[in-house]
This record gives structure tokens, C-alpha cells and sequence, in this order.
């Protein structure tokens, strides 16, 4: 997943590597495998010491010996055909379409159309490096990007930082609002969009600019829709939250099986670890992991044991995506204000991406 040769690309730059630091389900590819290899052999005591995943670790691994090891006929992957001839083409396309075409979901007839669509994607990159293969043909790689990503400012070969910034971040938000697509496809609703309630922000603080993540954003609309939910109000403190998170694990019986209640913890749960896991989160120095978000945030409505998040995933996925993006340009010395104002055209996205497969939708053409 993380292999630099299955990175490159223009519409799909980086992206695998994107979405596999956003689902936060892993931390490397030989820890990945581990996680498949518990699935695909049922047995949840296999450890990151055997030799194969060392192999993986050292960079020693055949890919026959861990096909062979994984049993990969069982996991019924649907990988893409690809001729002698295209292996110079293969890119970050080839892995967004191999994890498309097994995705599986309630709706059927969206979900084949929009395999379609992200195929059409696929298809439309390939032809893309194909022409840059034959061709150095910098004129053609502006208007490209142009015409699918809404770049506007791209100097090449070379590029500013800022420029830089521009396009991963215009590339984030697109394939934000293509996930998001699919969301509204599978629950058959019109509009879904976490993304624009959670974008960045700047507070002046000492004098300069500084960036509020998206994770805080996101935290404080739930804070905000569980103050009106369970209160009536528009607010109530961080710490008040913090305490409701605290009893609903308390009491809940998965999380706490012996039932061992304490009168005190219920009235007044003690909130320091919690108040810094929220801090970490909001400062971007942690992703939301799948335990996270049922553990502290979907306990809020449904016990543990139930919260099997499904399609809901992808909102923290999503969240984390944007974050991390966000974190990675601050640390490389992008602007905090740059990176507010490219992610305020989110909603520009969204509209783009629903024009165009409503357009692909009626003849099945993938147009800019």
C-alpha cells in the first residue's frame, strides 16, 4: 500500500498512502498484513514476529511467498489486468481501482454506477500518464489539472511550495467530495457533508494566525448537536461532555463487564485523561482510530458492543484525511491562512463532483 512506485499519479497523487493513514487501521504495511492475515486465516493469535512479516519489515519479501501465504484466491481480490506493455502506466490509479472494484454495498445498482465512475477516473489517469510518457508535455499536465482538479497555478517543472500546497490540497477535497458521493448513493440521501461543517479555521492568537484542524471542528459540532440533543441548549461545557462520555462507559457493559459501579464515578467522573485525549485530537497530534470513535463519541447513542460502525466509517476517515493533510502542509511551512482559504472551497468540490456524476449518470461519459 505504501510502495512509492504505487503512489504517483495526478488525480490519484499519493492517495492510497492518504486513505491508508486516514482509516488509521494500521500503522505500516507489514502491520496491514498482519491484520489480513488474522482475517484470511481466522486466527487471531498470529504475531507482527513471524519471519514473513519481518521480511515485509526489512524489504526482503517475495510477493509469490506472501500471495501464497495469505492464500489470496481465498480473499476473492479483484485485481485489474495489467498488460507488459502498461507497467510504465501503473500508478496510484491501479490500487484505487482494485479496492473499488470489491467494494461491496446495499444500494447495488449506485454502487456499480459509481464503480463505474471512479473506473472512468482510473481510465482517464492512465491515458494521462500514458500521453506524459510519450511526451514531456508541461502545457498539457496545467490544463489536466485544470480542467479536473480546478488548478489554476502550476508552474512546471518546478513548481512553488505554495503551488504545491494548492494542488494537494484541491486533490484532498476532491476525493473528500467523491467519498462523500458514495455516501449519499448508499443512504439513498441528497445531501451528505460532514466535510463542510468541519473545515479549518484561523485564531489570532499572539499576534499570529494559527490553525484550528478539522478534528476540532468536527469535535465541537458534536459537542454542540449533543448540547441541544440532551440539554436544550446551544452550548454546554467541554467538561460536561467529557462527564457524559465517562458515565455511558461506565455503565456500559462491555466496557465495564464486572459492573462494579462506583456511586462517586457516576455523580463525578474524573475527566483529566479524557480532557487530553480531546486535546490531542483537536491539536491534530492523533488521528481518530475505529476504537476511538466508538469508544468515546458513537457510545454517546449506542452501547459498544453494538457500535459495528459499517458505512459510518467514513466520516472519521474523512475527518482524518483532512486533518492530516492540513498538519503535514503547517509542518512543511505552509500558512495557516493559505490552508483556511483553499479548504473554504470545499463546498465547490462537492458541486463539482455531483455535476459530473449526474452528467456521467445520463451517458455514462466521464466529462470536466
Amino acid at each position: 500500500m505504501l510502495d512509492p512506485k504505487l503512489q504517483t499519479g495526478l488525480l490519484f497523487n499519493q492517495l492510497p498512502k492518504l486513505l491508508f493513514i486516514a482509516s488509521n487501521l494500521a500503522t505500516s504495511d507489514s502491520d496491514a498484513m498482519v491484520k489480513v492475515a488474522r482475517i484470511s486465516k481466522s486466527n487471531p493469535n498470529i504475531s507482527h514476529d513471524e519471519q514473513i512479516f519481518r521480511k515485509i519489515r526489512s524489504g526482503a519479501l517475495d510477493e509469490i511467498d506472501l500471495e501464497s501465504y495469505l492464500d489470496i484466491g481465498k480473499l476473492n481480490l479483484q485485481i485489474p489486468n495489467i498488460k507488459d506493455s502498461e507497467l510504465p502506466e501503473v500508478g496510484s490509479w491501479l490500487l484505487i481501482k482494485a479496492m473499488v472494484a470489491g467494494l461491496k454495498a446495499h444500494n447495488t445498482h449506485q454502487a456499480d454506477k459509481y464503480k463505474q465512475f471512479i473506473e472512468a477516473h482510473c481510465e482517464l489517469e492512465q491515458l494521462a500518464i500514458r500521453h506524459l510518457l510519450k511526451e514531456k508535455d508541461f502545457t498539457y499536465l496545467q490544463k489536466f489539472l485544470k480542467d479536473w482538479l480546478l488548478v489554476t497555478s502550476f508552474d512546471n517543472p518546478n513548481p512553488t511550495p505554495q503551488q504545491g500546497a494548492s494542488y494537494l490540497i484541491k486533490l484532498t477535497m476532491y476525493w473528500g467530495a467523491m467519498i462523500e458521493l458514495y455516501l449519499e448513493l448508499e443512504l439513498e440521501s441528497k445531501n451528505i457533508s460532514f466535510l463542510s461543517y468541519s473545515l479549518p479555521y484561523t485564531k489570532i492568537r499572539s499576534g499570529s494566525s494559527k490553525l484550528q484542524f478539522s478534528s476540532r471542528r468536527f469535535l465541537e459540532l458534536i459537542l454542540q448537536g449533543w448540547a441541544e440533543e440532551n440539554y436544550s441548549k446551544n452550548r454546554i461545557t467541554k467538561n460536561q461532555f467529557y462527564r457524559d462520555i465517562l458515565r455511558k462507559q461506565i455503565v456500559d457493559l462491555t466496557l465495564n463487564p464486572s459492573k462494579d459501579l462506583c456511586e462517586l464515578e457516576l455523580i463525578d467522573p474524573d475527566i483529566d485523561a479524557i480532557k487530553k485525549r480531546f486535546q490531542r485530537w483537536e491539536n491534530a497530534q492523533v488521528l481518530f482510530s475505529y476504537d476511538d470513535v466508538k469508544k468515546y463519541l458513537a457510545i454517546l447513542r449506542t452501547p459498544y458492543s453494538e457500535n459495528d460502525l459499517g458505512i459510518w466509517l467514513a466520516p472519521y476517515l474523512l475527518i482524518n484525511l483532512f486533518t492530516y493533510m492540513q498538519k503535514e502542509l503547517l509542518s512543511s511551512g505552509i500558512s495557516p491562512t493559505q490552508i483556511e482559504r483553499e479548504f473554504s472551497e470545499y463546498p465547490k468540490y462537492k458541486t463539482l463532483v455531483s455535476k459530473r456524476y449526474k452528467r456521467f449518470n445520463a451517458d455514462t461519459k466521464l466529462s470536466p
